[in-house]
């Protein structure tokens, strides 16, 4: 073999292939040419019980976020203020209805020496705009400017099943009924849930209903009430009543599929076990 006119002998070509071969390629440490990670951060409502609701929507001046926890160290800069832990919770002052709050993080973690341009700095900036649920408080309606009350997303009809028995449909109600007729608590006539479990409101024996209030202003007090909400959630505590058994829920509504989840914890009469169980449903206008 010839390279630039000299003969190369096979061992020397056989040296140059082991060299060659045996080659190690350098992984600097720190190294993982799979990490895209950029900074990313969760708004919404925290609940009582701990579960977290999503949304860029607040309706009850209560917000809550929570930084992504690989980062070692955070700043946010919420409005005009900054704050240095992982998780802030906020109640903006009623002064904020209407308003779009600008919202950023940056937060610091190890760089990826696989990449040059790394700073292992991140920031990322969202938005949240305040307003107020439609009747959360009426005597809060009447305080604020209508344009910034708004009806929240979970009320209505939903048709959908329990995921264990998906052939078994129904359709489940969510109410927001307003004003209390004289005499009556609003907050407990306001936000309820009617029809989960199927049928909880009146017990059939015999083809007869044993269980049925006795007009129609008493019948919206049986539906389970909706003792804590968010602009897309809501959690009910479920105690029994009439002919209902205690329910713990949990729901959600996803605005981009139109649909509804309702976790379950059904409790029974007997044993005071827990049957847990979930409802999946689409809204419907019947």
């Amino acid at each position: 073999m010839q390279l630039n006119g000299k003969h190369l002998s096979i061992p020397l070509l056989i040296l140059l292939f082991i060299s060659v071969s045996c080659k190690k390629v350098y992984t600097p440490p720190n190294c993982d040419p799979n990490n895209k990670l950029k900074a990313n951060f969760k708004a919404g409502y925290k609940f009582l019980n701990g579960r977290f609701a999503e949304s860029d929507t607040v309706v009850n001046f209560s917000v809550f976020f929570e930084g992504d926890s690989t980062y070692n160290t955070y700043e946010w800069q919420i409005g005009s203020e900054t704050y240095n832990t992982r998780n802030v919770r906020l109640v903006f002052p009623a002064p904020a209805l209407g308003q779009k709050i600008p919202v950023r993080l940056i937060a610091t973690r190890e760089r990826n020496s696989c990449d040059l341009t790394d700073t292992g700095i991140d920031t990322i900036d969202k938005e949240l705009i305040v307003l107020y649920a439609k009747e959360l408080n009426n005597i809060n309606d009447y305080a604020y400017d209508e344009k910034y009350l708004t009806q929240l997303p979970f009320f209505g009809k939903w048709h959908g099943y329990f995921e264990d028995t998906p052939a078994d449909t129904f359709t489940v109600t969510i109410n927001n009924n307003g004003k209390a007729p004289s005499g009556i608590t609003d907050w407990f006539y306001r936000f309820r849930i009617y029809n989960l479990p199927k049928g909880c409101s009146v017990k059939q024996e015999n083809g007869v209903a044993n269980c049925t209030p006795i007009d129609d202003i008493i019948q919206k007090y049986y539906g389970y009430m909706l003792e804590e909400v968010s602009y897309n959630a809501f959690y009910v505590s479920g105690s029994r009543f009439l002919c209902c058994p205690r329910v713990e829920m949990f729901g959600k509504v996803d605005a981009k599929t139109n649909t509804i989840t309702i976790e379950c914890n059904i409790y029974s009469d007997s044993n005071n076990t827990i049957i847990k169980r979930l409802f999946v449903g689409k809204k419907t206008k019947v």
